[in-house]
């Protein structure tokens, strides 16, 4: 199985050179752009933020979309059918292979709950430098996406 990490934060899907960016060099982004589709390649999203309980890890391939969220009910969407997102199919049985499959996936490229530890032990770390929890508080704005059935 191959994969592909790519970070970048706030990255404009126009700053690269495949889309004609004139400044911006991406010679590899630009070899994998124009690469033919794969469907069955699959593509992970992590996300930790220092406002958020815990991390996502999204895993996209073919018309699949498993977000997993460390100690929470992990979603699963068809995106053919529901390109929106609207209908959560994590407690259907009847997508219990595809739910496997997906974690499957997700454990072949990275451990989700030992990536997790270790980001919010290098945000905790942060924090100490910054002053602690209430400096922080006091200095940043927290501008985050609760996962579900939460509200912080």
């Amino acid at each position: 199985m191959n994969f592909l990490v790519i970070m970048s934060d706030e990255h404009r899907k126009d700053a690269m050179g495949c889309v004609g960016h004139k400044l911006v060099k991406t010679p590899n982004l630009d070899k994998l752009a124009n690469q033919q589709d794969n469907p069955d390649r699959t593509v992970l999203s992590e996300y930790h933020d220092a406002g958020s309980t815990t991390g996502a890890f999204m895993i996209r391939w073919d018309k699949w979309k498993f977000v997993y969220y460390v100690d929470q009910v992990s979603q699963l969407f068809d995106l053919d059918n529901d390109p929106h997102e609207l209908n959560d199919l994590s407690s259907d049985q009847s997508y219990k292979d595809i739910l496997a499959e997906a974690e499957k996936r997700l454990r072949t490229i990275c451990d989700p709950e030992q990536a997790n530890r270790d980001c919010f032990s290098d945000q905790q770390k942060r924090i100490e430098e910054l002053g602690g929890l209430e400096a922080c508080k006091n200095s940043f704005v927290f501008n985050h996406t609760p996962i579900p059935n939460t509200t912080t």
